[in-house]
């Protein structure tokens, strides 16, 4: 976020506002007292972070636990293929079906 904290897409600029009043109170403090509160800030700034990774982290597993229960579902509800067993059968008029497709499709 801040140049030295934890860089994230997240802007930190959403919150803070340039103005002259807003600034005033720390033109008053030394700049040890601002360095200080500064590498504070940035220490907060990586905790809050990490927090927000474990919490995403935790969040990914949970919805990998979501899709695996959806593909269970989608399994159950598709209807069973019907076959034939693995047993070949014969088809003794595929050879004239297939010659006349391509005479068929010569002809176009």
């Amino acid at each position: 976020m801040s140049g030295r904290g934890v860089n994230s897409n997240i802007a930190p600029l959403s919150i803070f506002n340039d103005t002259v009043d807003f600034l005033r109170p720390f033109a008053e403090e030394s700049m040890e007292t601002l360095t200080a509160w500064t590498e504070k800030s940035i220490s907060t700034e990586k905790a809050i972070y990490e927090e927000l990774q474990e919490v995403a982290g935790k969040w990914r597993e949970q919805a990998a636990v979501t899709l695996l229960l959806q593909k269970a579902v989608e399994c159950l509800i598709t209807p069973q293929v019907q076959h034939t067993g693995n047993v070949w059968e014969k088809d003794s008029d595929i050879w004239p079906r297939l010659l006349a497709q391509r005479r068929g499709s010569e002809k176009r």
